[in-house]
């Protein structure tokens, strides 16, 4: 069963972010890491650096999960110039220091997301965030990526590296796409609340001071 988070608390969060990339031999290797608000929409590519025996052994691993899962090449795919320069030559956490404190506000202290592999990275660089995968808000679930496509009917295709590498009939689990449906369902919830607490204030003043009182 999920823990269940206050809308209160939702409304700390100051970005989604997601990552994608391969899982092999237990470790994750990023290739592109997204931060998504209302005012920031920013997609780091990250350079492979798995070893090449590492990529020897798990040949078919790796074509499997490039081809069905994220459509991801190990090869670099943007040129530099785009809004990874940013990030060249940074590791993989100092990306997320970078990332975190370009999103942070007052009142806004949370990062939230919905990937298993990518909580390990937060939580080893000791960045706030709300884990979307073990906690719901206000008792409802967040909605899977598929869910996500079928709802809002995007193109498989959103941030430049998936612009770059797009095939047909690819998998293509885009880390910036997955990253702004979060944040909306997120704005959805919040909205949601504060219409629902506005009916209540509503009743409330209408049994207190009559049915001719009006709100706002």
């Amino acid at each position: 069963m999920k823990m269940s988070i206050t809308s209160e608390d939702a409304n700390k969060i100051c970005a989604i972010i997601d990552a994608q990339g391969y899982f092999i031999d237990k470790k994750f290797y990023p290739r592109e890491i997204a931060v998504f608000n209302d005012d920031i929409q920013l997609c780091v590519e990250i350079p492979q650096n798995m070893p090449i025996l590492t990529r020897i052994k798990n040949y078919k691993t790796i074509l499997f999960q490039e081809y069905h899962i994220h459509g991801i090449p190990m090869e670099r795919v943007t040129t530099k110039g785009n809004t990874s320069s940013e990030c060249e030559n940074f590791s993989v956490k100092n990306i997320l220091y970078h990332l975190y404190n370009k999103v942070k506000r007052e009142g806004k202290i949370y990062l939230a997301s919905k990937n298993q592999q990518l909580a390990v990275l937060l939580k080893e660089c000791e960045i706030l965030f709300i884990d979307l995968e073990q906690s719901a808000i206000e008792n409802e679930p967040c909605p899977s990526l598929c869910a996500f496509d079928k709802l809002c009917g995007r193109p498989k295709s959103y941030c430049s590296i998936h612009a770059s590498v797009y095939k047909k009939h690819q998998r293509t689990r885009c880390a910036l796409r997955k990253s702004e449906n979060i944040w909306r369902w997120v704005q959805s919830k919040l909205q949601e609340t504060q219409f629902w607490l506005g009916i209540r204030e509503y009743c409330v003043a209408k049994h207190i001071y009559g049915c001719n009182h009006t709100i706002g």
